[in-house]
């Protein structure tokens, strides 16, 4: 008979066990038959108690991670959610098995690009937004993704009668996203700057700071700013984040480092040593899809073509307080179109908006400079 400490040790374990066992009428014989088998008993305790507790030594961390490393900027947000994901996607480099479709992230690429080319040539045109015309937007659209489609995974979307629809349904939507941004230039004093700027690898000419850990390892993040804007001869600047879906800046996500982009695009070009002093007035996301709208009563759709109706998806982010009339020189009072602000009678803003004061911007940008897990824990 077993001695009543050992009743005492493994009772818990019987309890466990016997869980198990009720799952299934079958399986109930096996409760007493793993008790009575020492080998099976011991193996099966193991097994309750086991923890995946994915993690590699130290010594093997720093074999795999170099003493200088220039990761890039979104990659902190993969770490934040799950370090083990970050691992695999940029430790080990794996990828997912490339499907020979077009998929969500083709069509998220594809807005990227043409919007990206449209920009370039504007900025080589010397033209802002409010030089396009419509018909002058719809041209470069077509023949942008005409020129896009041909060059993205062997043609992939031109090999199917859908693929093409979905292209033209592409070329419709950004339409709509061009017509709104030359809504919001006529309201704002930003003018295009610069578009698809690179940034931290040696041969880039803007550099992101360099970042000591507490392991006193070097980092320098890398990564791609989607537009800067400017204020012509202020020294002042917005960054615009393309998305393919709705997004916002919540101070909470970037606490805990799983919202970092925006906040290391504007620390990069407030503290590069190479250009012009600048001075971040402002970040957003700027989702360029669009999606059907529900509505009570045709009388509460906004007229097409005014700004009510071009300006129904605001960029999201943050932007300086003390310079709203540069985001919108049309308010007066009320509901900003132009971005996410109330402005009250007294001339103060509501608290809800994405408005924020120099001290705000400069503690998101001291945040993200110390919050990014990569850069705590390594």
């Amino acid at each position: 008979m077993p001695s009543r400490d050992y009743q005492r040790l493994m009772n818990p374990w019987h309890g466990r066990l016997a869980r198990v066992c009720r799952q299934t009428r079958a399986s109930r014989p096996c409760h007493g038959w793993a008790i009575r088998s020492p080998r099976l008993r011991d193996q099966a305790w193991r097994a309750l108690s086991y923890k995946n507790e994915a993690t590699l030594s130290k010594e093997l961390a720093a074999q795999l991670s170099r003493r200088r490393c220039r990761p890039p900027s979104r990659g902190s947000k993969t770490f934040a959610a799950c370090p083990f994901k970050h691992f695999a996607q940029y430790g080990l480099q794996l990828k997912s098995r490339e499907v020979r479709d077009f998929t969500i992230a083709d069509i998220g690429q594809a807005y990227h690009l043409i919007l990206e080319q449209i920009v370039q040539q504007l900025l080589q045109a010397k033209q802002h937004w409010t030089d396009l015309s419509p018909d002058q937007a719809a041209e470069r659209i077509t023949a942008t993704a005409a020129t896009i489609a041909k060059k993205m995974r062997d043609e992939v979307m031109l090999s199917t009668a859908r693929n093409k629809y979905l292209l033209g349904r592409i070329e419709r939507t950004l339409s709509q996203v061009i017509a709104s941004q030359r809504s919001l230039a006529e309201r704002q004093s930003l003018r295009l700057r610069s578009t698809n700027v690179k940034f931290g690898s040696p041969t880039d000419k803007l550099q992101s700071p360099l970042i000591v850990t507490p392991a006193k390892r070097e980092v320098r993040l890398q990564g791609k700013i989607d537009r800067i804007d400017i204020v012509p001869g202020r020294g002042l600047f917005s960054i615009v984040d393309y998305k393919s879906g709705n997004a916002s800046l919540k101070f909470q996500e970037v606490f805990h480092g799983l919202a970092m982009q925006l906040l290391a695009y504007m620390l990069v070009l407030r503290e590069n040593k190479a250009g012009q002093k600048l001075t971040p007035i402002g970040a957003f996301y700027q989702r360029v899809t669009r999606s059907l709208a529900s509505a009570k009563h045709p009388s509460e759709v906004p007229e097409p073509g005014s700004d009510e109706f071009l300006l129904q998806e605001q960029p999201r982010g943050i932007f300086h307080a003390d310079h709203l009339a540069v985001f919108d020189s049309e308010l007066t009072s009320g509901a900003s179109l132009a971005v996410n602000a109330y402005l009250k009678k007294d001339n103060t803003l509501g608290s809800s908006g994405d408005a924020a004061y120099a001290q705000e911007i400069e503690n998101y940008s001291t945040t993200s400079r110390t919050r990014s897990p990569p850069l705590r824990t390594t």
